[in-house]
């Protein structure tokens, strides 16, 4: 596992520079001959490419180039390998001490050695200076925290207005919405929830400055953008079908271009964690939240636990957050539903 952490944050050329030459490279040219290749790769990649990130594809293409004589199951073996590395989650500031105290270790032993040599008359302090000299140009970098302490508050903190809502009812029974809020919606199959999404989503795109991302992994993809198309044009399918162009062009004005849907039928945190890193959306919808990959759990309520406090880390971070969920059997012929119909609603899923 933390080979694949090391390849994946290596991609950064900054990171890259400071650490990859403190890696013990014979270690794994003896013990694991595999990630050794792809190390070297890397290497090969940062040092003929002026770019300061690249991705796990772009390194497999640039690899598979330079190994371009690998029998079938070697590819075969080498493609789970990076997808193993595209996949990884990791908290990038762990993975950064430990590699500092790799560079550390590193280097107090070289200084040792060097030390070892001046004592028996084989080296001279200018060695050892040297080495030092190397530590110090590229010190730890210290924590820095921000507090909230009151003084940042003015009257334009509360004049700001957050995602208002299309129907207004919602707007007066909950409000607008802002960073930190996360809510789902739930109800049986196939009665609309994926069509409400789409009328409100189409309508917050169009207040928004940045991406609405929303990931699919529920209906098909066409349909869901259809539904989206119709919902901000107030449109039938067939009005749709009869004027596409015109159509499409109308609703990216409303929208601002803003809604960009990810369609897979697995999603993988991780996968979800580096688009919202690379796009910082201003609204996130997850249509369905429940089969997010990459949380592991012995229970199925703790599973469901992790991932909705996932999603609120999420809305924390970055931006309101809207999922959707199933009701349980409980509500089959209600009209209306409470928490206690939620699936798996002895989850935690409701904070």
């Amino acid at each position: 596992m933390i080979e694949y952490i090391i390849i994946n944050i290596l991609l950064n050329k900054e990171i890259f520079n400071k650490y990859y030459s403190f890696l013990d490279l014979d270690f794994y040219k003896q013990q694991n001959r595999e990630v050794y290749r792809i190390l070297l790769t890397l290497q090969q990649l940062h040092s003929e490419n002026q770019a300061v990130q690249f991705s796990t594809q772009e390194l497999a293409i640039y690899f598979f180039t330079q190994y371009s004589a690998l029998k079938a199951e070697e590819r075969e073996m080498y493609t789970l390998l990076f997808r193993r590395v595209e996949e990884v989650v990791y908290e990038e500031s762990l993975v950064s001490q430990y590699l500092e105290k790799c560079r550390e270790k590193v280097l107090a032993s070289r200084v040792a050695i060097a030390a070892l040599d001046v004592s028996q008359g084989r080296g001279g302090l200018t060695t050892i200076t040297a080495l030092l000299e190397e530590f110090q140009a590229h010190p730890a970098a210290e924590d820095e925290f921000e507090f909230l302490t009151g003084g940042e508050l003015t009257n334009e903190t509360f004049r700001k207005m957050g995602i208002r809502w299309r129907l207004d009812t919602l707007n007066k029974s909950l409000g607008s919405l802002r960073r930190g809020d996360f809510g789902f919606v739930f109800a049986r199959p196939e009665v609309g929830k994926t069509t409400f999404l789409a009328s409100e989503v189409t309508y917050m795109a169009g207040q928004l400055n940045s991406p609405v991302l929303w990931f699919n992994n529920e209906e098909d993809g066409s349909k869901v953008i259809k539904r989206c198309i119709q919902s901000a044009l107030g449109i039938s399918q067939h009005e749709l079908e009869g004027n596409l162009e015109a159509s499409k062009q109308e609703y990216f004005k409303q929208t601002n271009q803003q809604i960009y849907l990810y369609d897979s039928g697995s999603i993988n945190r991780g996968t979800v964690e580096r688009i919202c890193k690379q796009y910082q959306p201003g609204l996130i919808v997850f249509d369905q939240l429940d089969k997010i990959t990459g949380f592991d759990a012995d229970r199925y309520d703790l599973k469901m636990k992790a991932i909705y406090q996932w999603a609120r880390e999420l809305a924390k971070s970055y931006c309101p957050v809207i999922a959707v969920c199933q009701a349980n059997g409980s509500a089959e012929g209600k009209t209306n539903l409470t928490m206690t119909d939620v699936d798996s609603s002895f989850t935690s899923k409701q904070g």
